[in-house]
């Protein structure tokens, strides 16, 4: 596999030729905005079987982690934060709940003005729902959504109350639109949460479902490739979140699932280094872009070259595609992040 320059990745990846840096011009010392976190986890998904026909939710062990160390490390970085786990039983959280999202957002858009700084950090389960939604899926042409899902205390599963508990790609979007200010970030932990990203007005080159095959890599192009994509891109576009309206970065593809392995989910277990190892041109701030470069080059660095490694020890003994043939199933996956000339500084390096 070619090393490439991890900028190089990202504007092959996102699809457009120029970043902006929030605050950073010249020599001088950029300004801040005051910034306001969300931070939802939910491990506790004992109320969700049988919730929609084929589909049954099971709890999770390190969702609620990964949201409370995310918290914690955002307070240490001078954010606001508002920390919801579960039923918001434990010290100092609310309710992870629909119904205390849409408070929050009413609250926050009360108080925030239109330079602050916004966060929705999000880890639990995301699905891909065929039938329940309006975006067409690239492997099946079925009309459907992406879902995040919220705790849900014994709902009544028989009355599709479950579209009360959850946020899909767009109705996420609508609620953003809510607040008042332009620096919105969105981070998913979940699977299938690529499928967030809006594809107006932005290319995104990374394969919605990625596999570790030398054959099939991610693009290894150059800027060059993105931009014909961006010349060329579709008249018909699927709305989800609108780079215009926030920039999302995603653990996963739209057809993958996030994974957590040790102390914390993959993907937040990196995000959580990034204060310390995650500033690439060295300004002492770390921004969406370098934030995800980190996240990305990790990602390959571990958990997908140890799924590459476990393939090609399997083609050697079948001697043909093990995934073709089901004799391994494939865990490999890449984060994503929305197109856009836009960058916006998260926190200042360690």
């Amino acid at each position: 596999m070619k090393k490439i320059n991890p900028f190089i990745k990202f504007f092959t990846m996102t699809g457009f030729l120029s970043i902006l840096m929030l605050g950073l011009s010249g020599c001088s010392e950029p300004q801040i905005p005051t910034g306001y976190a969300l931070i939802y986890g939910i491990a506790d998904y004992s109320s969700w079987s049988g919730f929609y026909p084929g589909y049954t939710l099971g709890s999770l062990d390190l969702t609620d982690d990964d949201a409370l160390a995310m918290a914690e490390m955002l307070e240490d970085k001078g954010w606001d934060v508002r920390l919801r786990l579960d039923d918001g039983s434990q010290a100092d959280t609310a309710i992870a709940s629909r119904e205390q999202f849409e408070e929050d957002i009413v609250y926050l858009s009360t108080i925030m003005n239109q330079e602050d700084r916004f966060l929705f950090y999000y880890s639990g389960h995301g699905a891909s729902i065929s039938g329940q939604g309006d975006d067409i899926e690239p492997d099946s042409g079925v009309a459907g959504d992406e879902w995040i899902f919220l705790y849900a205390d014994a709902p009544d599963w028989s009355q599709d109350e479950w579209l009360d508990h959850t946020f899909n790609d767009d109705s996420l979007g609508a609620e953003l639109s809510r607040l008042p200010n332009r620096i919105k970030m969105v981070i998913l932990d979940s699977c299938n949460s690529g499928g967030f990203i809006g594809t107006s007005p932005t290319v995104d080159t990374i394969p919605w479902n990625y596999t570790p095959t030398k054959d099939s890599d991610y693009e290894e192009g150059t800027a060059g490739a993105a931009f014909s994509a961006w010349l060329n891109f579709p008249e018909t576009t699927s709305a989800d979140i609108l780079s215009s309206e926030a920039i999302v970065m995603t653990a996963a593809g739209e057809n993958e699932e996030s994974w957590e392995s040790g102390d914390h989910g993959i993907f937040t277990g990196l995000l959580l280094e990034t204060p310390a190892n995650g500033d690439k041109n060295g300004d002492g701030w770390i921004t969406v872009t370098e934030a995800y470069v980190y996240c990305l080059d990790g990602l390959q660095a571990s958990w997908n070259a140890a799924e590459l490694e476990d393939y090609e020890q399997l083609q050697i003994i079948y001697g043909d595609d093990p995934y073709n043939h089901g004799y391994v199933d494939n865990y490999s996956y890449l984060p994503h992040i929305t197109g856009s000339p836009l960058d916006f500084i998260l926190y200042e390096a360690d």
